[in-house]
């Protein structure tokens, strides 16, 4: 039976795997709710692969380090002998990382919006949908009103389509009417029309769910509850975005094998955002299940960096 060892925080912190257990044998599966921090992705990859054999050099264009970093997770997921075991397709389904044929050949990126959505694969993977820790999960979590002002100013301006223009979930006829009903609208009214859409609602509990992420489901179908007890249960790491670095140096001292902590892993941001935080604002009376899964994950979160605070790392 698989045990996560939750420890009193006035004993230790929580560590994966534990010394006397067997869960280095369930894989690691990245939970990458959208706008959460993408960085996270070239840290996890050297957690479970091991550091890369030379290092890359910060010239390199984003896609060059893409396809570098999906190279080494290829490998990594090939070879028993890696660090950790992860659960490849968790990395592969993000955008970042090039999908392959069907001959096993690295897909390459394409210039231009077409070429784009030949490679891209449909956006990050949910975790399990059954109620049993599988896998081992880690995640950043993200105030919920933040993450949605965030993905609405998607690379610094109003998407006022907000993506309902290419929605799978959505026919034709509708997209077309949302979309040009909320183009018409101001700023700041369209944001909060865009956060009642329920796609866009509850993200982050959806994935931890086992729900597409976009999912039409309405707030009162969503077991928060369940969501904040997999948290606890099956996630040996949960971080905050909002406390980037403080998030780090807790993986690196409650993850059994993780690297020492440095400064410049703090100041990592592969995939920025841009967007004005005064916007903000207007989502003040915003309230989701995020809402509540974010308020447990901040618990959670500060009980093991108690603990990991009085010295009880993983060894």
């Amino acid at each position: 039976m698989t045990r996560l060892i939750l420890l009193a925080t006035t004993a230790a912190a929580l560590c994966w795997p534990a010394a006397d257990e067997t869960d280095a044998s369930r894989p690691l599966f990245w939970l990458h709710a959208p706008k959460t921090g993408s960085s996270l992705r070239e840290f996890l990859v050297d957690y479970s692969c091991g550091p890369p054999a030379r290092s890359e050099s910060p010239r390199r264009s984003r896609a060059a380090q893409d396809l570098a970093l999906t190279r080494r997770l290829e490998r990594c997921a090939r070879n028993a002998s890696a660090p950790h075991q992860i659960d490849e397709k968790s990395f592969k389904y993000h955008k970042s990382f090039f999908p392959k044929f069907e001959d096993g050949t690295i897909r390459r990126r394409r210039n231009g919006a077409r070429g784009a959505q030949e490679w891209y694969r449909g956006g990050d993977a949910p975790y399990s949908s059954t109620n049993a820790c599988a896998h081992a999960g880690v995640a950043m979590l993200r105030e919920p009103r933040s993450r949605l002002a965030s993905a609405f100013f998607m690379k610094g301006k109003a998407d006022k389509c907000m993506g309902i223009d290419s929605h799978p979930s959505l026919p034709k006829k509708v997209r077309t009417e949302l979309c040009a009903r909320f183009r018409a609208l101001p700023e700041a009214e369209a944001l909060r029309e865009y956060a009642k859409r329920p796609e866009v609602r509850n993200v982050q509990t959806k994935m931890i769910l086992g729900v597409y992420r976009y999912a039409d489901r309405p707030d009162d179908s969503l077991d928060v509850g369940e969501a904040i007890r997999r948290l606890r249960e099956c996630f040996p790491f949960v971080g905050l975005q909002e406390r980037w670095g403080e998030s780090l140096w807790l993986f690196s001292r409650t993850m059994r094998g993780a690297a020492p902590f440095s400064a410049a892993q703090a100041l990592v941001n592969t995939r920025p955002g841009a967007y004005d935080r005064e916007m903000v604002r207007h989502l003040d009376d915003y309230v989701d299940r995020d809402t509540e899964l974010y308020a447990a994950a901040v618990q959670i979160y500060e009980e093991r960096l108690a603990a990991a605070r009085q010295g009880k790392a993983c060894i």
